[in-house]
């Protein structure tokens, strides 16, 4: 228990809690591990957890047109992922895997939600972290997907 404290206290999503606010997260997470090539989840599915990465690697990929993926990012300790199902109640718009041997905490959606009932102002100060890093990695997302945009028109012309 104190081990996975610690832990929580580098997660930059809770930096902001004290000791019995993080004493309250780890009610909700449980701790699961996957090997190396894991599929996590797929494009297209319902997703109903998040993920912190304690140890390994694991990386989000696109599937593009031609049928090939497309690494959009990786993720290794500390670092959270596939929040988005928090915000919209939409269908996982990438595939995660993991890429070495991971230990990760999985918070479901379903946890979080009675944090938010139960634990406004903890789950507010969550959620705010949360948004400012997710708006971070979507302006990269952005980014990329202008870029194949431009890629495309491109080919486009020059097949005319």
């Amino acid at each position: 228990m104190k081990d996975k404290l610690n832990f929580l206290q580098t997660v930059e999503i809770f930096k902001t809690l004290n000791f019995d606010e993080l004493t309250l997260i780890t009610k909700h997470i449980k701790e699961k591990k996957y090997y190396k090539n894991d599929k996590l989840f797929s494009q297209g599915e319902q997703g109903k957890e998040f993920f912190i990465v304690v140890d390994g690697l694991v990386s989000i990929s696109i599937e593009l047109p031609d049928g090939g993926m497309k690494k959009l990012a990786e993720f290794d300790a500390g670092n959270f992922f596939g929040e988005l199902i928090l915000f919209d109640d939409a269908p996982r718009s990438a595939t995660c895997i993991s890429e070495s041997e991971s230990i990760l905490l999985v918070f479901p959606e379903s946890s979080f939600i009675k944090l938010v009932s139960e634990e406004p102002i903890l789950a507010t100060k969550i959620m705010t972290e949360m948004a400012t890093i997710t708006s971070k990695r979507l302006e990269h997302t952005s980014e990329f997907l202008q870029e194949m945009v431009y890629w495309g028109e491109s080919a486009r012309k020059r097949a005319i």
